[in-house]
C-alpha cells in the first residue's frame, strides 16, 4: 500500500527519493533521483539499497545504518555514477507501529539549505496526508482499490481491510452507482478533476451526504483516480431548514397580502372618479408595490419547491419562437416605455423542443425583465436562436450529454455589464450586483432560472466584458430522452 502511494505521488517532489522495504530491497525510485544519479530505473528496482553507494563509502554507511536501524538520521556520502557528495536523509516508515522500510531523500550538499523545508514536509508524508486528512480518501489504480485512509473508515463504518474486500459500488446509493461505475471503468477518460454530490451508505445502512472530488493521475500509461469524500450532512440539514423557513414565511405572508390587495381594489372601485390625480397616483403605487411583493413571494415559493424536488416538469413539444414571442408581447409596454429596439435572429426553420412551456416561459421572462431593467434608454436587446449539432464544441465544453442536438438561446443587452468575479455568483440565491441605481430585487430570479435549466438537462452562463453589455446563453437538448 505504501509503495502504491509513492508510485503515485513520488514524482511530485523536487528532490531524489528512494523507498526500500525492511529487507532492504528498493521498491520505488523517483525521476529526480534517476536524473541526479544517472542510473536507470530497471538497474535499481528490487536491488539492495547499498548498491547505489560508491565502494569507498559503502562499508561505513552500512555499519552506521545497522547501528541506527528504525531511527531517523542523515549521512553524507557519494553515489555511484556521478560521485557527487550528497546529503541523504533516512526516514523510517511505520504503519500501526509496524516498521515497513525507509524513505531516503537525496540532496546535493550545496542545495541542502535551500531545500531544508521540503525535507521536513517529506518526512512522514504518508501519515500526514492520508491518516490525518479531514476527507475520506481512497485511491484506485487500474480499476482496483489500493489505498484508503482512517477518515474513510469513519464515514463508511468499514475497516480498511473490509473496504478492500467489498465491492466499492455497494458503498454508494443506487442513484449514484452507474455514474461512478462509468468513471471507474474508464479512468483514462477523466482528464480534469470532477465534482459530485453523492450519498454513501454506512455499514449500519443509513445514508451520508458527501461531496466527492475525483482527481485523475496518469503515470507511464497507468491511470489512477483519487477520491476525496467530504461529509456535508450538516450543510444539507441547514439548507433544508432554510428552505422550509422560506416556504413557511412565504405562505404566511401571502394571506394578509391577499387581504390588503382585495381591500385596496375595493377602495379604488368605491373612489373611482372621486379622487384627485394625486390620490390615483398613490393607489397606483399601492398596486405596483403589491405586485412586486407577490412576485417576490412567488419566487421564494418557487425556490423552495425547486430545492426540495417538489416540481415535476410537464415536457411537451414546443415551438420556441412562439414561446419567446409571447413573452415579448407581455413585456411590450415596458420596453416601448424605454424606446428599446428588439432584434430577433431566428432561423427560418427550427424543430420543436421538448420542454415545460410554463417553466421555460419563466426563464425567458426573467431574462427579458433583467435585460429591460438594465438597458439604457433607446438601447437594443438581441435575441438569437441556433440549432447545434451533436458534435458542437460548446456541448463538450459545458460537459453536457453528448450525441444529441441542442438549442442555443442568447439574450444580449447593452446595459452596464457584469464584472467577471460576479458572473457565476449571480446565479446563486440572494446574490445581486449593483449595476444600476434604483433597480430593486433580492436576487432570486437567476437562481430560479438556473434551477429550471438544470431540470431541462441544460446549462446557462453569462458573457460580459464587465464594462458594457451582457449576453445570457442557454443550452438545452432538443429532446429529453
Amino acid at each position: 500500500m505504501i509503495e502504491e502511494f509513492f508510485n503515485i505521488f513520488g514524482n511530485t517532489f523536487q528532490f531524489g527519493l528512494i523507498y526500500f522495504d525492511k529487507e532492504g530491497r528498493i521498491k520505488f525510485v523517483n525521476n529526480n533521483f534517476l536524473f541526479l544519479s544517472q542510473f536507470r530505473q530497471e538497474e535499481l528496482i528490487e536491488k539492495n539499497w547499498p548498491e547505489i553507494i560508491i565502494e569507498e563509502d559503502k562499508r561505513w554507511v552500512e555499519e552506521y545504518f545497522r547501528e541506527n536501524k528504525e531511527k531517523s538520521f542523515s549521512l553524507d556520502f557519494r553515489i555511484k555514477r556521478n560521485f557527487l557528495p550528497t546529503r541523504v536523509f533516512f526516514s523510517p516508515v511505520f504503519k500501526d507501529k509496524e516498521f515497513l522500510g525507509y524513505l531516503l531523500s537525496f540532496f546535493p550538499i550545496e542545495k541542502e539549505k535551500e531545500l531544508e523545508k521540503e525535507i521536513i514536509i517529506s518526512t512522514n508524508i504518508y501519515h500526514e496526508i492520508m491518516e490525518n486528512a479531514i476527507d475520506g480518501i481512497c485511491i484506485f489504480k487500474e480499476k482496483k482499490l489500493i489505498l484508503t485512509n482512517r477518515r474513510l473508515e469513519e464515514l463508511t463504518g468499514y475497516t480498511q481491510e473490509e473496504l478492500k474486500n467489498i465491492d466499492f459500488l455497494e458503498l454508494l446509493s443506487p442513484k449514484d452507482k452507474n455514474q461512478i461505475k462509468n468513471i471507474l471503468d474508464n479512468p483514462e477518460s477523466v482528464l480534469l478533476p470532477l465534482h459530485f454530490e453523492i450519498q454513501i451508505i454506512h455499514k449500519q445502512k443509513f445514508p451520508i451526504d458527501t461531496e466527492l472530488r475525483i482527481v485523475p493521475i496518469a503515470k507511464n500509461g497507468v491511470h489512477s483516480l483519487i477520491f476525496f469524500f467530504r461529509d456535508i450532512t450538516q450543510l444539507k440539514e441547514l439548507e433544508k431548514l432554510k428552505t422550509d423557513y422560506f416556504a413557511m414565511v412565504s405562505h404566511d405572508l401571502r394571506s394578509p397580502l391577499t387581504t390588503i390587495k382585495e381591500a385596496a381594489a375595493l377602495l379604488s372601485e368605491m373612489a373611482k372618479g372621486k379622487l384627485p390625480k394625486e390620490g390615483e397616483r398613490l393607489f397606483n403605487i399601492i398596486f405596483e408595490e403589491l405586485f412586486r411583493l407577490f412576485h417576490l413571494i412567488d419566487n421564494l415559493i418557487e425556490v423552495s419547491r425547486l430545492e426540495t424536488g417538489k416540481i415535476k416538469l410537464n415536457f411537451q413539444p414546443t415551438e420556441i419562437q412562439q414561446l419567446i414571442n409571447k413573452s415579448l408581447t407581455s413585456f411590450q409596454i415596458f420596453y416601448e416605455k424605454k424606446n428599446l429596439r428588439i432584434e430577433k435572429k431566428f432561423p427560418a426553420y427550427l424543430p420543436k423542443v421538448e420542454l415545460d412551456p410554463d417553466r421555460f416561459s419563466s426563464v425567458i421572462n426573467n431574462l427579458l425583465d433583467n435585460a429591460i431593467k438594465y438597458s439604457p434608454e433607446g438601447g437594443k436587446i438581441t435575441i438569437e436562436i441556433q440549432k447545434l449539432e451533436p458534435n458542437a464544441k460548446i456541448i463538450k465544453e459545458k460537459k453536457l450529454k453528448s450525441g444529441i442536438p441542442y438549442l442555443l438561446i442568447r439574450i444580449a443587452d447593452e446595459g452596464p455589464g457584469i464584472p467577471k468575479e460576479y458572473q457565476e455568483k449571480i446565479f446563486e440565491k440572494f446574490e445581486r450586483v449593483e449595476l444600476k441605481p434604483g433597480v430593486k430585487g433580492i436576487g432570486l430570479g437567476l437562481a430560479i432560472v438556473k434551477n429550471i435549466i438544470k431540470l431541462h438537462k441544460g446549462e446557462i452562463w453569462v458573457e460580459s466584458n464587465g464594462l458594457k453589455g451582457s449576453t445570457f446563453n442557454i443550452l438545452i437538448p432538443l429532446t429529453q430522452k
